[in-house]
């Protein structure tokens, strides 16, 4: 099932649904479908265990994928698939394919062992295969030193490589655009913003534009930059929605954005603003000066321009360096 945002509506999507498993296992769909019709409201629970109690006599085994589920996420249809996958038995395997966790409960399902995962880091090209795409796929003539960039720049993202391998074709500086590949590619920037960021609420775009200047992010320093609340739960949210948040510690307290999603964030919001990348830099520098994070504070001041504050902290770090010296 190829799904979209045409089928989040619940009775819309049951139909689908059924109509889908009938194509193979008709007659494990027809109680469903009868009580499907009966209602205009139809309660996504109930059709789900009608359909599970009728697979109860199937025999032969199939598999259901749910692609781009992420379209039709609504808290109705999560609470079928939930109960669906909860009593889901042996005869029928579903796979879901989606930008974000599904409402399921992974965690209880990977305890007891019934689920399958291939997440982002599986999905990551390694240099060899990064290689071998870009010769065979897109038949391109890369050198070891381009395709280890290339896999860097990236890292190992597919849709990414794809993109590059479009802005190579045709070109003879293959080697001059390697070196300067990055958000700014056309492709890139073009793909990035319309695929992701313009899918996003305003809020979400509001935060990940204000904190593309951070090398890290943690949720007081995302708040003190962006002026947004609830940091932390903002950070789980772009984690759990794969949207190129990198976690740097099992305590899920620091955080990096994929390089050349930062890139495309930054080039943004300093074609619309071009003098709000400046403020945003100071905002960081003075979180970082606060928390006796000296180093980033000085980038942060010099990437603001400020030069006045950048050699305040210089001087005030040599000072405390001095005076534990003599101590």
């Amino acid at each position: 099932m190829a799904l979209t945002p045409a089928e989040s509506e619940p009775s819309q999507f049951w139909r689908y649904f059924l109509a889908a498993v009938a194509r193979i296992r008709p007659s494990a769909t027809e109680a469903a479908a009868s009580q499907l019709e009966a209602t205009p409201a139809p309660d996504c629970i109930a059709i789900s265990r009608t359909f599970v109690n009728a697979l109860a006599v199937e025999s032969r085994p199939f598999t259901l994928v749910l692609d781009d589920y992420h379209e039709v996420d609504g808290l109705e249809i999560g609470e079928g698939i939930a109960f669906l996958v909860d009593n889901l038995p042996p005869v029928m395997r579903l796979v879901i394919a989606t930008r974000s966790d599904p409402p399921v409960a992974l965690s209880r399902l990977r305890a007891r062992g019934d689920i399958c995962e291939i997440r982002v880091d599986d999905l990551r090209f390694t240099r060899e295969e990064v290689g071998a795409f870009l010769s065979a796929t897109m038949r391109l003539e890369v050198n070891d030193n381009g395709v280890a960039s290339l896999e860097s720049r990236t890292e190992g993202w597919p849709a990414g490589l794809q993109l590059a391998g479009l802005s190579l074709q045709g070109r003879d500086d293959i080697g001059a655009i390697i070196d300067s590949f990055g958000g700014d590619d056309r492709y890139i920037f073009d793909y990035l913003l319309d695929e992701v960021l313009a899918h996003q609420p305003p809020d979400v775009r509001q935060f990940l534009l204000s904190t593309s200047v951070l090398g890290r992010l943690n949720a007081g320093l995302c708040e003190a930059v962006s002026g947004c609340s609830g940091g932390q739960a903002t950070l789980e949210r772009l984690e759990r929605d794969n949207l190129f948040v990198i976690p740097l510690d099992q305590k899920r307290e620091w955080y990096r954005y994929h390089h050349l999603f930062a890139e495309v964030l930054q080039a943004a919001i300093g074609t619309a603003e071009p003098g709000r990348l400046s403020e945003l830099h100071g905002r960081a520098s003075a979180w970082y000066a606060a928390h006796g994070h000296t180093g980033e504070a000085i980038h942060h001041a010099l990437a603001a321009g400020d030069i006045a504050n950048a050699a305040d902290l210089i001087e005030t770090s040599w000072r405390a360096m001095d005076t534990s010296r003599h101590t």
